[in-house]
């Protein structure tokens, strides 16, 4: 059964772009476009001639052919005045509002290329002109240099060693796989979450111990530092959960279960990750209240194996946090022409596939095209509708979009 799941989950898992680890030096082979998004569709950062040196950062799965890079110094974004103060700095700009946002053009409407937090400084681009910064400015809009943010470019103009183009590519096979293991991991947690709050007994039989090593690689090696942040919170809840349970079993004098190691918090950039697992999970570990530990002999054949054990209070299991409220699907955002359902945008796969078709709540202030060719999560109510997109008829996740953020 977990192995259907996972082969379903491999084939809707959103894309994962690279990591901001260790950027490798490149150069433009010939003149050419970095863009905002993956696509020759999505809007132009800047040209840079033949030569540039360029950061690259990762590939990008599914978009065969195209790098992640530092956002290149020859080009710039912009931001509202209102998210802005002055620094002590001329150059400098401090942002004052979380979430702000950092658009491709100078109006409101434009692709969203970054969003900032209050505190983070941006650079005003411009020139000095007798001794006074000169920045440039069209109404009410700064041209900045967002230093957090990335561009796009495609391997035909770029110039970069054969072998580090075959380690990033493979790279960013490994973090798909990542996404893969982090979304069966939701799943299967809120699946027994709920069988423990139904019924508990059934509950503590389910494979805890399988799923916190799951999360817990998840901590390790996710390329998204707010992935690993969520992981660990729910490993945490499984290691609390395992210790009420040891506790109310040595009450009760049964065997003891494995416990969980601690697993360190996630760091902002993760160490380069280990080789990605052969399946998206481990081999099923040992139930919780039921086997012993593997210091101890399994029951004889002719006798029956301890029957799960009702902890001695309800209250002396723990409640488990909750997951995302919503389930989070990651990808790019492209726009899709689907008629009969009123759609208008979509998201993409890690096999270039439409993997969710999008709508906008009435009541939330989503533009959806503010993110074209933008690598988004979005969140919201869901529902199977059978559909043809690009000439064939498929039955697909219609999401209602609720909430969209950026994914770095």
């Amino acid at each position: 059964m977990r192995q259907c799941c996972l082969t379903a989950m491999l084939c809707c898992c959103m894309l994962v772009g690279a990591s901001l680890g260790a950027a490798e030096a490149a150069t433009m082979s010939k003149r050419g476009n970095v863009r905002f998004g993956p696509s020759t569709e999505a809007p132009v950062v800047s040209t840079l001639a033949a030569g540039t040196e360029v950061n690259v950062l990762g590939a990008v799965s599914g978009r065969e052919g195209w790098y992640q890079i530092q956002f290149p110094r020859q080009g710039h974004a912009w931001m509202h005045q209102k998210v802005l103060a002055p620094t002590d700095s001329p150059n400098l700009m401090r942002v004052t509002t979380n979430g702000a946002n950092v658009r491709s053009d100078a109006r409101s409407s434009a692709q969203m290329v970054d969003q900032l937090n209050t505190g983070d400084t941006v650079e005003w681009v411009g020139r000095e002109v007798d001794g006074q910064w000169v920045g440039r400015k069209v109404a009410s809009w700064y041209a900045v240099y967002p230093t957090s943010a990335v561009a796009y470019v495609h391997h035909s103009v770029l110039s970069l060693e054969p072998a580090k183009a075959v380690q990033i590519q493979q790279q960013a096979v490994a973090e798909n796989q990542y996404e893969v293991l982090w979304q069966d991991a939701q799943q299967r947690y809120r699946g027994y979450r709920q069988e423990l709050a139904d019924n508990n007994m059934v509950a503590l039989e389910r494979d805890w111990h399988g799923l916190a090593t799951d999360l817990a690689t998840v901590v390790e090696n996710h390329p998204t530092f707010r992935t690993r942040l969520m992981a660990k919170k729910l490993y945490a809840g499984i290691q609390r959960l395992i210790v009420a349970v040891q506790r109310t079993r040595t009450q009760q004098g049964l065997p003891p279960v494995a416990m969980l190691p601690d697993v360190p918090d996630p760091v902002a950039q993760p160490a380069a990750p280990a080789p990605a697992p052969a399946q998206p999970g481990p081999a099923p570990a040992q139930p919780v209240p039921t086997q012993p530990t593997p210091a101890q002999p399994a029951p004889a054949p002719a006798q029956p194996a301890p029957a799960p054990v009702q902890p001695a209070a309800p209250e002396a299991l723990p409640d488990l946090p909750m997951p995302p409220g919503e389930a989070e699907a990651t990808g790019w955002l492209v726009q899709k022409e689907v008629p009969a359902l009123n759609v208008h945008h979509a998201l993409i796969n890690a096999q270039n596939q439409v993997t969710a078709l999008l709508l906008v709540d009435a009541g939330k202030p989503v533009q959806l095209s503010e993110f074209f060719w933008a690598r988004v999560a979005v969140a919201g109510p869901s529902t199977s509708q059978q559909a043809e997109v690009d000439g064939v008829q498929v039955t697909v996740p219609v999401i209602t979009v609720t909430g969209l953020r950026l994914v770095k």
